[in-house]
């Protein structure tokens, strides 16, 4: 099982590389999960299987990440 660990404050190119490798869990924060699906070239939610954030009750707050 792959994993993928996605926040800011890390390096965006290792993420890049990361989702690139079409990780089954994502964990991110709201605001690089957005930058990732904005500017990663291919990574998209739809093959995700599980997406954990400890962010998303106060969704609505980062514009673009819907709940």
């Amino acid at each position: 099982m792959r994993v993928a660990t996605i926040v800011g404050g890390m390096d965006n190119m290792s993420q890049a590389l990361a989702l690139a490798k079409k990780p089954h869990i994502v964990v991110a924060t709201p605001g690089r999960l957005q930058d990732h699906l904005e500017n990663t070239k291919g990574f998209s939610l739809r093959t995700l299987k599980y997406l954990v954030s400890n962010h998303l009750a106060g969704c609505g707050r980062s514009k673009g990440v819907g709940c």
